[in-house]
């Protein structure tokens, strides 16, 4: 089987910068440039046959239709792509932006996938944190994207201020209504210069640390359906901008010790969804 290579791009970066957005022409370049230097790292350092389009960074459906395809049809210009993933808002799903996601099915692309910023699923939360969004909100934009082949990624923040077992079981029961094709789970990061770091600075609350996320992740796999796809089950962000927590350790050392914890549990992701699963 032939390697595969994720080429993350910020395609609309520069829409929240100082010296305000960047032009069309310029990202035009920037994306030119990212695809070629992400494929000359995927094939020095995993030797990737084949690669993945991922507009990862800030939403990238909150454009004009227009000026969204201008963006989509550069990048997927650039090679032979396998997948294309678009990351945003579910406030920023209309029907109109995914008929246009949509028409990118087939041909060289395997699938089209939309990943959704879930975080809770509890509306309390959402409005807490300020995210601008409601669970009913992503709950339709899974549906007009579900509606037109596009697979679907949500992501869920554990150990949100304010949540515990309780709040990580609704948001888990909310998955599962939804049931997206995968999940990415993120522990909480409190970056510098925000509303979350001046509360943390404050002592309002503390982010979880290494043994309450593996709990916490052990706790919502049980109770998502088995063949949901897991992503990631824990996050980055960079050291210039990360609070806390600041000895989390690595990814590969948290995954080992979530596998390690959950065959020492003998569980398993859907043990608790009523199915019946041998762990």
């Amino acid at each position: 089987m032939a390697r595969t290579g994720r080429i993350s791009e910020e395609l609309l970066e520069g829409a929240g910068c100082p010296e305000g957005p960047l032009s069309m022409e310029m990202r035009k370049t920037s994306i030119t440039e990212q695809v070629r230097t992400g494929i000359a790292f995927l094939c020095r350092r995993y030797r990737a046959e084949r690669f993945i389009l991922y507009l990862q960074s800030y939403s990238n459906t909150f454009a004009p239709l227009a000026e969204l395809k201008e963006i989509y049809d550069h990048a997927l210009s650039q090679e032979e792509f396998t997948e294309f993933i678009i990351a945003t808002r579910p406030d920023c799903i209309t029907e109109a932006n995914a008929d246009l996601i949509a028409s990118y099915r087939g041909g060289s692309l395997q699938d089209v996938w939309v990943e959704l910023g879930l975080q809770s699923g509890n509306d309390e939360t959402l409005g807490l944190i300020r995210r601008g969004h409601t669970v009913g909100e992503c709950s339709t934009a899974v549906s007009i994207l579900r509606a037109r082949g596009i697979k679907v990624s949500l992501h869920v923040i554990l150990g949100l201020p304010g949540e515990g077992y309780d709040q990580v079981s609704r948001t888990a029961e909310v998955v599962r209504e939804i049931h997206p094709d995968a999940v990415k789970i993120h522990n909480l990061h409190i970056p510098i210069r925000t509303r979350m770091y001046r509360q943390y600075l404050a002592g309002e609350f503390c982010p979880p640390s290494v043994k309450r996320h593996l709990s916490n992740t052990i706790f919502f796999l049980e109770r998502i359906p088995d063949d949901i796809i897991i992503g990631r089950v824990v996050c980055d962000t960079p050291a210039h901008r990360l609070a806390a927590p600041l000895r989390f350790g690595a990814k590969g050392s948290f995954v080992q010790q979530l596998e390690a914890e959950m065959s020492r549990r003998k569980t398993c992701q859907g043990i608790h969804t009523g199915s019946t699963i041998q762990c």
